[in-house]
């Protein structure tokens, strides 16, 4: 639809245009103003530096050696008695002059619209990181502010003819070029207005860590034990059941780990206390830490585990946050369906699951089901990476659509998966009573899956928040955009005006193709960025095999389908 229609439109107003053009009267070009302009500039630059002459202007040396007695133009207007000058080409060489004093009063209107774009694209870049959309539970679109702006122009066009009439009544006189100056200053508060709202957002931004330094956050999903954590030279930190150390710039929270490592690797180790009796818990283990990276502890009944992340937030601009899995489910827990997970050695290859998984939007009408159709439905995992003491596996971070989600176990049925149909290419069989919620937009989750201590077959999860979700609002934006528009009426209008008034038509259109280049170029050298698809491989989509189980996958037999 968004190329559609503007396609259908535009072959239709070409379609009109064609059928119209009969009832227009085509005169034909009598000469080539722009190289008339360039010559009479190329002239008057020669005879300037040959000339000891003075003249008032430089232009016109244009006129050194110029004879209207030969000259066809001066002869013609020479014959038109009502003209008061006789002289062509001193006609043209005024109008020149005039063409370069408004070329010089519209050199900045470029870069207006270099920073006018820049500012959008930085909305963009900034906002979709940082904002929220819904408001006393409606949700909108983030493209809802912008959408305000030609709505904006459409009803502000009307209000200046009576803004204009209304100021100079009060004695000021509203010329092109003062309309002009007020709308630069009207652009500097737009961008006054955009940095207090990007200053509020940078609060909400993780705080990656320096070179030398290592953030470290853990989550404490031990069966409803609170553990405290304690370790030479750093601070004892308490961890409630089901909760995490959290950093939150907005309430000024501080709870992750900031240690200092240096420029080599160093190793930290905790003790592990709880605050009352829990069985089965590590006294003590060991993290081996890297300057500028920040990790991710966990605390189970399985053991500890740990993994390096990326302090982010979603960058693809919709209503999504960022969530991980970290599963912890024996091979001899898993149902007899999940046929595919077939290991030779269960005590040795493969103690844990760490095949395909997928998040399926939940089904409130009946068993949980996945519709592969539905692209926008389903995030899943090909594989996860198996920690070092085989008790978990970790499912990389993933942007997840805000929703409620049943959790999959999922494989290929084929291995050659063209030409079929997509919901019938996967088997999908749920795991029971896992049902998650991603609420709100920005945030960044952490999912842990494990087996229930009293019952090995039956499991128990826990989410875990990182990053809090985004708390301001993107209707913020709005503001910014009216102003802007504002400063995009006063310059962009009005300086039309000012060149259609002060110079001829013809040369007015040299001057503003001159300027529409000028900004194509600014657009070209610090707004455009070539993409280059050869690089952008997405590696973790569910519905791509992984090139290295491609040659070894075979047929997975006549198991049973639940969709």
């Amino acid at each position: 639809m968004a190329f559609g229609v503007p396609a259908g439109l535009m072959i239709l107003a070409t379609i009109i245009f064609v059928l119209g053009s009969r009832s227009y009267k085509k005169y034909p070009p009598k000469e080539n103003v722009i190289a008339r302009v360039t010559k009479v500039i190329i002239t008057s630059l020669r005879n300037k530096v040959k000339s000891a002459e003075y003249r008032e202007h430089w232009l016109d040396h244009a006129l050194d050696g110029h004879n209207c007695t030969t000259n066809s133009m001066c002869l013609e207007i020479g014959e038109k008695k009502s003209l008061n000058e006789t002289c062509a080409q001193r006609v043209f060489v005024e109008d020149v002059k005039a063409l370069l004093r408004v070329t010089v009063m519209l050199l900045p209107i470029p870069m207006f619209w270099a920073l006018y774009d820049q500012q959008v694209t930085n909305e963009i870049s900034g906002f979709q990181m940082g904002l929220t959309s819904s408001l006393n539970g409606f949700a909108y679109l983030f493209e809802l502010p912008p959408t305000t702006r030609p709505n904006e122009r459409c009803q502000r066009d009307p209000h200046y003819f009576l803004v204009y009439p209304a100021v100079e009544k009060c004695g000021i006189r509203t010329t092109p070029l003062r309309r002009m100056v007020a709308g630069g200053v009207v652009a500097a508060l737009a961008f006054v207005i955009a940095a207090l709202v990007q200053f509020r957002v940078n609060y909400t931004l993780p705080d990656p860590p320096s070179a030398n330094v290592a953030f470290v956050s853990f989550s404490n999903v031990y069966d409803r034990c609170n553990l405290t954590l304690s370790s030479p030279d750093l601070p004892t930190k308490t961890i409630p059941f089901n909760s995490s150390l959290v950093d939150d710039e907005v309430i000024g929270l501080h709870q992750a780990y900031r240690i200092n490592v240096g420029s080599r690797n160093r190793q930290i180790t905790f003790t592990v206390t709880p605050q009352k009796p829990c069985t089965d818990i590590p006294t003590k283990f060991s993290m081996n830490l890297k300057g500028g990276q920040a990790y991710q502890g966990i605390l189970t009944r399985h053991g500890f585990t740990y993994n390096p992340i990326k302090l982010e937030k979603p960058k693809t601009g919709q209503e999504q946050s960022l969530l991980n899995v970290n599963l912890m489910v024996p091979y001899e827990a898993l149902p007899k369906s999940v046929f595919w997970a077939n290991c030779s050695n269960i005590s040795t290859d493969c103690p844990v699951y760490s095949k395909g998984l997928a998040l399926c939007k939940h089904n409130t009408h009946g068993k949980p089901i996945c519709d592969a159709h539905d692209r926008t439905a389903v995030f899943g995992w090909p594989y996860g990476r198996v920690n070092e003491n085989k008790t978990a596996v970790f499912y990389t971070f993933k942007d997840i659509d805000v929703g409620t989600f049943d959790v999959f176990y999922i494989a290929h049925k084929y291995t050659d998966t063209t030409d079929r149909d997509l919901i019938h290419q996967f088997y999908y069989i749920p795991l029971d009573g896992v049902t998650v919620q991603v609420i709100g937009i920005g945030a960044m989750y952490s999912l842990t899956i494990q087996t229930n201590s009293s019952n090995p077959k039956a499991l128990e999860w826990n989410m875990n928040t990182l990053i809090p979700a985004n708390e301001m609002n993107i209707l913020w934006q709005i503001p910014q955009y009216v102003v802007i528009t504002a400063a995009e009426i006063l310059i962009s209008i009005t300086g039309l005006e000012f060149a259609y008034s002060q110079a001829i038509e013809m040369l007015v259109y040299a001057a503003v193709m001159l300027v529409v280049i000028c900004i194509f170029a600014l657009q070209a050298a610090f707004y455009y960025h070539y993409v280059d698809y050869a690089d952008s491989q997405d590696s973790e989509d569910v519905f791509t095999q992984d090139s290295k189980d491609t040659s070894s996958r075979k047929e997975l037999g006549n198991g049973t389908n639940q969709s």
